[in-house]
Formats: structure tokens, sequence, C-alpha cells
């Protein structure tokens, strides 16, 4: 069985639209779907916005269900100019750029990482190699409560962060629980918009349908190859 945790309807609902022997239940009050994706048992759940919600969401349903892995998807904003709408991201590292104890730890106390598994990342990069879904990137994922658009906040990111692709709010907390749990996770996310240009936060509303179909495709066929 696979656990896919996405933050918002809008991302559940593509995702969904897609499965088969769907059935609704709550879990200790988490919207969980139970079904078929690719002739693969999953599990859906709607976890919320932010790290909290993901965090509680993820470590209930690693005690109700047994799951082969873990998938945190959905939206993100791009961090480089070579990104495009609709790009697929995949974290291979995934740091909380929100922690701080810098005051006392110095350098050392920007962020926590946590990872995505190594064989989970390499079936995405042959998945889009093979289908043409467009351009993938692989690096780290900035992940906070936050959301980025303000150019102090790029910059901030930018300073203490290397090689950050993609920024979103979910999936530090998603995946530290898999790293302190032993279970696989991936993070696979498609960009809606880019803090690289001007209206970002406009954008995204823009291409959040577009972007949260162009997801639910990708994870198709990531499932339905796992």
């Amino acid at each position: 069985m696979i656990c896919i945790i996405a933050a918002m309807n809008s991302e559940v609902e593509a995702i969904s639209a897609k499965m088969s022997g769907v059935k609704r239940k709550k879990v200790m009050e988490i919207p969980v779907i139970e079904g078929k994706l690719a002739g693969r048992k999953v599990i859906l759940a709607q976890s919320g916005v932010g790290k909290v919600q993901a965090s509680m969401t993820t470590a209930i349903l690693l005690c109700h269900y047994k799951v082969n892995y873990v998938l945190s998807t959905g939206v993100a904003g791009g961090f480089t100019e070579n990104q495009k709408i609709l790009d697929i991201v995949v974290g291979d590292k995934i740091v909380q750029h929100d922690f701080d104890t810098s005051p006392v730890d110095g350098e050392k106390g920007y962020g926590i990482y946590s990872y995505s598994y190594l064989t989970l990342i390499q079936l995405a990069h042959r998945i889009c190699a093979e289908k043409g879904c467009g351009k993938l990137h692989i690096g780290t994922i900035a992940s906070g409560d936050q959301f980025i658009a303000e150019q102090s906040q790029i910059d901030f990111i930018r300073q203490h962060f290397k090689k950050v692709i993609a920024c979103e709010m979910e999936s530090g907390a998603i995946s530290r629980v898999c790293n302190k749990q032993d279970v696989p996770c991936i993070v696979i996310r498609a960009i809606s918009d880019n803090v690289c240009f001007d209206g970002s936060e406009m954008d995204y509303a823009k291409n959040l349908a577009d972007a949260t179909v162009q997801n639910a495709n990708f994870i198709e066929e990531f499932v339905g190859r796992s």
C-alpha cells in the first residue's frame, strides 16, 4: 500500500479522479480516500496546509496503515529561472527553512534536513525521461510555514541553503516523520509559480488548476511503476 499526502482539496481531488474503488472515510478527523491508483492500493489523505498538520497526518496514518512508502505531493513554487510552470520537481533533500537556532548554534542552527529515498528518486527520473513529461528538476526543496513571495524571504533561503529548486509548506514535516520511522518517502510536485519572477502569488492562483492536473498525471504514472 502506498500513502499519498497532499495539503489542499484541489490537489487531492485531481488525484482521486484517477482512482477506482474509492472509499472515503476519516481517520482521527483526517480526510482519507482508500482505493486503487494505476492498479496499486493507495490511501490518499488531505493534511491541510502547513508543517504541523502535515506531521500530524503522517504520524497518524503510519500508525493506522502499513505502507510501502509515503509520497508527499501537490504544487510548489519554483526557485530557479530555468524552471517553467508545470515542470516537475523532486526533492532529494528537504530543508525546513524556518527552523532557526542560530543565535545559540551559529550557522549550523539554520534548517533541519530530511531525505527522499534514492530508489524512488531514480524511478521518477526514468519516468520523466521516457514519457517526456517536461523538464524534471531534482534538488533541495525548502519547506516552511510561509508562502514565499517577498524578496527578503527568497534572499534568506538562498543565503543559507544551497541548490534549492522549489518551496512549499508540508514536505519538510512529512519527510522528517518518515525518516524517523524508517519509512521510505519521496517528494514530487508540479510548479505552479516561480519566485524568480514578479507576481508569483498571482501566477499561483492562475496556474493552480493546471498544475494539480499535471501533478496528478505524473503521480498516476509513478505509482503504477513503483
